[in-house]
């Protein structure tokens, strides 16, 4: 059932706090900038409907069908990390600008719904596929992060088993958060940080980059910027990723399993293209996501 009491958000909100968790969006560049002029975290229908640029996603079409599209969704935890701490995993493919989100924006919302699928699924049903408040509890573990340890995170194997209890034969995905708010926008004051992916485009940094569109926006409210932490083969990777995205256009189509990668890329890019094989298709919405939306958009800027 969906979360909508002031009682029941005041539970959600205790359980993310407790462990020491945010909530989380990931966005591109393009995105970030039409976030920073409606003044929050948009709906994707709020972007569509006033002629805002946003980055068009595969499962677009799919939002629209399962009602979702005028939803605001945000995650329970930060997905970016993965890659950045050496797991076989890909950069957040939703974009290299991760906004860091106070647990209170919840009340901003009529009500919330947790799910294990993604919203953008095959007849996803936002109502029934929502966790108890149990369930949620059950997602987070006591394994913090590399640079902040005493937080909890989300779990895999807790999702898995999460998965098989309500699901025959579902895919692994990260739990979502979609919220029904009023005027489809969670205000920017909510947004304690932006965790910016280390990388340059074109020379620049995109920390830069966003430091710039903040001051632009002239904002009452202006969020830290952060640079996201990683392991030095990580960051070195980050780079790689984006160099190669920039140079040759075409990456955006991908052979997978990737037989046709350049002879110049490293052994480390070769090895972690190896370690990703059974989630291509997250690293395929990476390139293509962040082609569009972060590295076309900077050179347009």
């Amino acid at each position: 059932m969906l979360i909508s009491s002031r009682a029941d958000k005041e539970c959600l909100i205790e359980i993310i706090r407790s462990r020491g968790m945010f909530l989380w969006h990931a966005c591109q560049l393009r995105d970030l900038a039409s976030y920073l002029h409606v003044g929050g975290i948009p709906s994707r229908s709020l972007l569509n409907s006033q002629n805002l640029p946003f980055t068009r996603f595969q499962t677009d079409g799919e939002d629209r069908t399962n009602l979702v599209w005028d939803k605001v969704f945000v995650n329970l935890d930060d997905f970016g990390c993965w890659f950045a701490e050496g797991k076989a995993a890909v950069p957040n493919p939703y974009g290299p600008v991760q906004l860091r989100i106070s647990p209170n924006a919840i009340f901003e919302a009529d009500d919330v719904s947790v799910s294990l699928r993604s919203a953008g699924g095959r007849r996803f049903d936002r109502v029934e596929e929502s966790l108890s408040m149990e369930e949620i509890c059950e997602l987070y573990s006591r394994h913090g992060y590399e640079w902040w340890p005493e937080a909890e995170r989300i779990e895999k194997h807790a999702v898995r088993r999460l998965l098989e209890k309500h699901y025959d034969n579902a895919e692994f995905s990260n739990p979502e958060m979609s919220c029904n708010v009023p005027n489809e926008l969670l205000p920017i004051k909510y947004v304690d940080a932006l965790v910016v992916d280390p990388i340059s485009i074109d020379g620049r940094s995109l920390v830069d980059s966003v430091k710039f569109a903040l001051s632009e926006a002239q904002l009452d409210w202006c969020p830290r910027v952060l640079l996201r932490n990683a392991l030095s083969d990580r960051r070195t990777l980050y780079q790689e990723l984006i160099d190669l995205l920039s140079v040759d256009g075409s990456w955006s189509f991908y052979d997978i399993p990737f037989a046709t990668l350049p002879d110049t890329v490293s052994n480390v890019m070769r090895s972690w293209v190896d370690e990703i094989e059974r989630i291509e298709y997250q690293l395929i919405r990476y390139c293509t996501y962040t082609l569009s939306g972060t590295i076309m958009y900077s050179r347009k800027k």
